[in-house]
Order: structure tokens, then sequence, then C-alpha cells
């Protein structure tokens, strides 16, 4: 029973920590996209047509 909970709050973690990280990446890249730098601008809006283009297809 001990070692099923540490698992399920091991998960848990896992899960929470990777959100976080993944939320504080794209406000970072967000924030990249409105300093309007050249190469990164263009980077990042390469990435949201692809990211757009993707959850159109699955509608």
């Amino acid at each position: 029973m001990v070692n099923f909970s540490s698992g399920i709050a091991r998960g848990f973690g896992f899960a929470v920590g990777f959100s976080l990280i993944a939320a504080l990446v794209l406000y970072f890249l967000g924030y990249l996209a409105r300093l309007n730098l050249p190469i990164i601008g263009t980077f990042v809006a390469e990435l949201v047509q692809l990211v757009q283009g993707q959850l159109e297809s699955y509608r």
C-alpha cells in the first residue's frame, strides 16, 4: 500500500511539474514573439502555424 501511494504521488508530481515547466516555456516563447526579434519571431510564427494546422486537422 505504501508503494502504491508513493507511485501515485510521484506520478502526480511529474504531471504537475511538467505542466508548470511547459507553461513557463510557452510564456517565454510568447514573450520572445512580442519582442519581434527577426529570427526568433519567425520561428515562433512558424511554430504557431504548425500547431494551429494540427488543431484544425483534429476537428
